[in-house]
């Protein structure tokens, strides 16, 4: 039976109301009969108040929560990390409010926000992004409560420890269960080569440790940024049916700006079979067979040990365009890789979870292996930093190596944050009028003063003349600075989104720059359920710790901004100067809906570029270009699901060819925009890249509390060929 709780304009307020009240509530009729015929009133009052007590704490329970930081416990320094969290609300009162982490200095809740909301009662599961801005070894989380009752506000607050995976180690993550763990690879050692190695001019050996970690695949994230600190992504069994589409989206997006992705196979085959894995795999799944053995595995380098004689059930499959096969037996592809956008995808067609692989003393070996083929590219319009030489493996170019996140940093990070903040009313008065308004103040404050005050014979009014020629060229001053600054609140948003021909998932950077004209607060939404935002900070790269040492970090100059992670990023309060100017970026991908699928040929000797282009993204794309080292060829616009036919000549890169050889109608941001983004771009011929701009924005914004002008930029960089 229910315990009716002793609450609203019904709760009784002396004994006999008491008596009344407990005469109908059938639970304790019994006990309370028993207790009258007693006629012991101490008794009558202790048990009304026990139950009363008892009831009450069912009506305002706490919230309960359980989370983990990272993957299994893990992450990297410097990097955004994913916290899960599940809350259970176990009242019948909906809840409602935000999740943050205790800053550990100031031990208040920290800028970056979840906001949540849960029915009674009811459980329900949530991701919050945590930049952790100082070292530590566990992250204080605080469950805020704006809406619904609570009993005890202490119980809100959970401490979740973790450890740190140093910025120089490579951190491989495995989803799934317990069985799916590598943490036997866990303090071994690759090598990699770096300029100096015997054999190569100029190169030299490093090696680079192993660390492994784990998470559920309920509990992946659901921005690509979640995956900020991982090298190595490995799907032991995610099953897409049993996956929320916002999981499934993250991973291809941050495969697409960089990341490595390892599909696991076995004799699931149908798990396999699906759009997600469709996109992302560098085969086609056919079916499932049994292989009386895996002795190919004995091919791969160094493989020492060689596995054992028994039965394996492998994937089988037909290889895509483009894609490579590392290991062959009976005709099936047992290890096969592609470059998807600027990461990368190896797939298993058998199950590295199985009794044979896991008993196999060489799977240390062959996973190294694995590893050595990763390779982390960083989009163009990236802020990530190195701290370190770039690596080289045996047989790969440099630009294919495993470069991790934080070993490389994009130059155009700087011009195109420049770019977003290049406001036309924000101009600096020259030295020479400085100068001369300077001059003529103090002419007229003294020398003029003086002279007419004296001819009328009324020195005495320097009192009130020598107060008036200040406050006149104090407004004057105004006047000026109000007319160089200007009165308008601008708002540009410059986005990049890159991808590559033939794939559908695309990372975003955006970049914004607001000027306030005035003294005050604005808000901001950013309308993108994948993006997650932080401010530009000018300060000594030496301010930043990592891993207790005066080094730079991997985002170096960009901090947490009080931000609100819903179904939109919510930054609340954005309070501004005046005349003054603040820069965010928020890091994103998005589903283009469909690829730009690209057949080219290039004809060096004629300068000639053709063939076929075809739109199947949901963009209109505008003002396209191909450039092909330092040469450009001019495409006509191709609106989305239409194909276009290329025939255009090649021309080198000018100072004016942009506009005066082509006529590309670009506004002064998207020229800036796209001489910063050329000043980057590879130059070496074979590289195929093409430029294209959208009227509609990936990540849209809006600003509140303020009416901007407001200028944009959106560009779309795909590559046709890998760097």
């Amino acid at each position: 039976m229910a315990v009716q709780a002793i609450t609203g304009n019904n709760t009784p307020k002396n004994l006999q109301e008491i008596t009344a009240w407990l005469s109908n509530k059938s639970i304790i009729i019994p006990i309370w009969s028993s207790i009258s015929q007693g006629g012991a009133m101490f008794t009558k009052i202790l048990v009304v108040f026990s139950i009363a007590l008892t009831t009450l704490s069912i009506e305002a329970q706490a919230v309960q929560i359980d989370a983990e930081v990272g993957f299994g416990g893990k992450c990297r320094q410097g990097t955004w990390v994913p916290i899960t969290i599940n809350l259970k609300n176990p009242t019948n009162d909906t809840i409602a409010g935000t999740i943050a982490t205790i800053d550990l200095i100031t031990k208040q809740p920290s800028t970056h926000r979840t906001a949540f909301e849960l029915g009674g009662p009811s459980e329900k599961q949530y991701t919050h992004y945590w930049l952790p801005d100082q070292p530590g070894s566990e992250a204080i989380l605080k469950v805020m409560v704006d809406r619904g009752r609570v009993k005890d506000e202490n119980k809100l607050i959970v401490k979740c420890p973790y450890q740190y995976v140093y910025p120089d180690n490579m951190f491989v993550t495995a989803v799934g269960p317990a069985q799916a763990t590598l943490n036997f690879l866990d303090g071994f050692q690759l090598v990699a080569l770096k300029p100096g190695q015997s054999g190569i001019p100029g190169s030299t050996s490093t090696q680079i440790r192993i660390e492994a970690g784990l998470i559920d695949a309920d509990n992946i994230p659901d921005r690509p940024l979640g995956y900020d600190g991982v090298d190595v992504l490995v799907l032991a069994d995610l099953a897409p049916s049993r996956t929320a589409p916002e999981q499934l989206a993250a991973i291809g997006m941050w495969v697409a700006s960089g990341g490595t992705l390892v599909v696991n196979g076995g004799a699931d085959y149908q798990r396999l079979q699906n759009s997600f894995y469709e996109e992302m795999l560098p085969v086609k799944v056919t079916g499932a067979r049994e292989l009386s053995s895996l002795n190919s595995l004995n091919t791969i380098p160094n493989i020492g040990i060689p596995i054992e004689n028994a039965a394996s059930v492998v994937i089988e499959s037909q290889l895509k365009p483009n894609a490579r096969t590392l290991v062959m037996q009976e005709g099936i592809p047992l290890v096969t890789v592609w470059d998807y956008g600027l990461g990368r995808v190896i797939f298993l067609a058998f199950d590295y979870t199985s009794p044979t692989l896991r008993a196999w003393g060489g799977q240390i070996n062959m996973w190294k292996a694995i590893l050595l083929l990763s390779s982390k590219r960083v989009p163009l319009a990236s802020p990530i930093i190195d701290t370190s030489s770039h690596t080289t493996m045996p047989g790969l170019p440099p630009t294919q190596s495993p470069i991790r996140p934080h070993q490389r940093e994009s130059t155009t990070m700087g011009s195109i944050e420049s770019v977003a903040g290049n406001m036309p009313s924000i101009t600096t008065p020259s030295l020479q009028i400085i100068l001369i308004y300077l001059l003529a103040y103090l002419f007229c404050l003294v020398p003029v003063n003086y002279f007419i005050l004296t001819r009328k014979n009324r020195r005495e009014l320097a009192w009130i003349t020598t107060p008036a020629v200040i406050i006149l060229f104090t407004i004057g001053a105004y006047g000026i600075g109000y007319t160089m600054k200007g009165s308008r609140l601008l708002l540009n948003t410059i986005s990049v989104t890159e991808a590559s021909t033939g794939i559908k998932y695309a990372a975003i950077n955006t970049y914004i720059g607001i000027f306030s004209p005035a003294r005050r607060s604005y808000g901001m939404e950013i309308y993108d359920t994948f993006a997650v935002t932080s401010e530009r900070e000018q300060v000594n790269a030496n301010q930043y710790w990592l891993g207790g040492t005066q080094q730079q970090t991997r985002r170096r100059g960009w901090k947490p901004i009080n931000v609100h992670f819903a179904d939109t990023t919510v930054l609340p309060e954005i309070s501004m100067d005046m005349w003054s100017m603040r820069s965010f970026r928020a890091e994103s991908g998005c589903d283009l809906g469909g690829a730009l699928d690209a057949n080219l040929t290039v004809d060096t000797k004629a300068k000639k570029v053709t063939g076929r282009i075809s739109n199947n993204t949901k963009y209109d794309l505008n003002d396209c270009q191909i450039f092909i080292g330092q040469q450009t060829a001019m495409i006509d616009n191709i609106r989305k699901n239409s194909v276009v036919e290329v025939e255009s000549d090649l021309s080198h890169i000018g100072s004016n060819s942009i506009h005066a050889q082509h006529k590309i109608k670009l506004s002064e941001l998207e020229l800036d925009l796209l001489t910063s983004i050329l000043n980057q771009l590879p130059t070496m011929p074979k590289n195929i890249i093409i430029t294209a701009w959208s009227d509609q924005s990936p990540t849209p914004i809006k600003l509140k509390r303020g009416h901007a002008e407001r200028q944009s930029a959106n560009c779309f960089l795909f590559r046709v060929s890998p760097d």
